[in-house]
């Protein structure tokens, strides 16, 4: 081989490792500029919270790893992080991503944090994280960002903070799952989750004025304690969140160890109508639940008590409105109220209507003639009398 050949050869070999340099290097150098950018701005366009990525790395083959991922807090509520991820994997395709459509394959977050905070005025924070996305009164949000992608969360950790009744709940250990696709005329949404014990209190309560309206209410003026576990699973459609709850679909259940409920409307009228104290102390709570067409559908929620257990059954509105059932079953041992005097596991219907707000409260019990009803409506006091009467008769 002569010289020059030579020369030739090692100037190709040469060529070939660069070229194969650049190959290796490029998804990283592709990773911190372009690809970062144009997820940052994309988010700048769409959310109100600044999003923050601090390392991000992708493969040719569209493999994602992303270190330090931080999207932080609307305007107006507390300084700090929406949601935060350390670190999480999945992947990304390059290709549609370049033309504005962020198509996720499934992302894996490790211990993410999310806090869900509702602001003086009511309004939560997970509501104002889109621009004009739920604004109140608006029914048409501003076009939301073109995205595919599911996510995979374990080991999160969640805060829920009330700034209006200075309350905070937090729980770690949850798991979800969440399927979005944005890129049609409606969103769709999938999505699956498993709350671990949590210390129940107020913050609770727009969540229970749904579920269990018995337990607390959305006003906030009820007090609610108690160790709280939630599951479910379901899905939404939507671009507002009045046809965000109008297609809905979900079920689960929610329960409650060793608590005690005082203060809510529901609470206090049927606990009144019994001659009960104000206060219902709670062994255990079991709450199935199934969301459609609006409604909270409860087949049997059964709260045992430390004095008697209620069971309702019916559903609940998603704007507060009642259509349920209660059943109250007295159980062994003495007292002054009107189940304590009754037989053991003697039941007590009530028929219940209005709203959590402001619920009316009907007796249905066939063992009461009509003089009992109509007293027990004005008063527990003088419906006992006569049941006291009739036991003597």
């Amino acid at each position: 081989m002569t010289r020059t050949a030579k020369r030739l050869v090692w100037i190709a070999l040469v060529l070939v490792l660069l070229l194969v340099g650049l190959v290796a290097i490029l998804p990283t150098l592709v990773s911190t500029s372009a690809v970062r950018a144009k997820l940052v701005a994309m988010a700048d366009d769409h959310l109100t919270g600044k999003l923050e990525i601090g390392d991000l790395q992708v493969s040719w083959f569209g493999g994602l790893h992303i270190r330090d991922v931080r999207l932080g807090n609307p305007p107006g509520y507390a300084e700090g992080a929406f949601v935060a991820c350390h670190e999480a994997d999945g992947g990304i395709a390059l290709w549609p991503l370049l033309h504005g459509v962020i198509d996720l394959r499934t992302i894996q977050l490790r211990a993410p944090e999310l806090r869900l905070e509702r602001a003086k005025d009511g309004r939560w924070n997970w509501e104002a994280i889109v621009k004009g996305g739920l604004q109140p009164g608006q029914q048409t949000p501003r076009d939301l960002p073109k995205l595919k992608a599911r996510f995979e969360a374990r080991d999160a950790h969640v805060e829920i903070r009330d700034d209006g009744l200075g309350t905070r709940t937090e729980a770690s250990g949850a798991t979800a799952d969440v399927t979005a696709d944005l890129t049609g005329a409606e969103p769709h949404y999938e999505f699956s989750a498993t709350v671990p014990s949590v210390a129940a209190n107020q913050s609770m309560a727009p969540l229970l004025a749904v579920f269990v309206p018995f337990a607390a209410d959305g006003s906030g003026s009820a007090d609610l304690s108690g160790t709280l576990s939630a599951e479910g699973r379901g899905s939404v459609d939507g671009r507002d969140a009045k046809r965000l709850a109008q297609t809905l679909r979900t079920e689960g259940k929610l329960s409650l160890r060793n608590g005690k409920v005082s203060g809510s409307p529901l609470a206090a009228k049927l606990l009144a109508l019994l001659h009960e104290p104000s206060a219902f102390e709670i062994d255990s709570m079991e709450a199935p639940f199934t969301i459609r067409d609006g409604f909270v559908e409860t087949p049997d929620v059964t709260l045992h008590g430390k004095r008697a257990d209620l069971r309702f059954t019916g559903k609940t509105g998603l704007d507060g409105r009642l259509d349920l059932h209660a059943v109250v079953k007295a159980k062994e041992g003495g007292g002054g109220s009107l189940i304590k005097s009754l037989a053991s596991n003697a039941e007590l219907k009530f028929s219940i209507g209005g709203t959590a707000t402001s619920p009316t409260v009907t007796p249905e019990t066939p063992s009461l003639d009509v003089d009992a009803k109509g007293a027990l409506e004005k008063g527990a006091g003088e419906a006992l009398k006569l049941l006291q009467k009739k036991k003597k008769g």
